[in-house]
């Protein structure tokens, strides 16, 4: 799936991608019963705007639930549980 500025590689479904105060919040579901591994790709990153270097995974109200995953030239990478539905946000 690919929205200008954003590309998800990997078997992962992009369920919703919102503007959340100055932050962007995206959620990923893991349909398949084995874990997967998926890269949000954020290297189509508007010119002039500061592209996000980390995302931090959020519950379904915005509310940190744990570490931040770097990103990497643009690129966070991380694996998803059987069935497991995670949401990023974006800073």
């Amino acid at each position: 799936a690919e929205a200008g500025f954003l590309a998800l590689n990997g078997s992962a479904v992009l369920t919703s991608l919102r503007r959340v105060g100055e932050g962007l919040e995206a959620r990923l579901f893991n349909p398949n019963t084995q874990p997967v591994e998926a890269v949000l790709d954020l290297s189509g990153w508007p010119e002039g705007v500061d592209r996000p270097r980390e995302a931090y995974p959020v519950d379904f109200e915005s509310n940190p639930t744990g570490q931040a995953y770097p990103a990497e030239d643009g690129r966070v990478a991380l694996r998803l549980e059987a069935k497991q539905i995670v949401t990023l946000r974006f800073c």
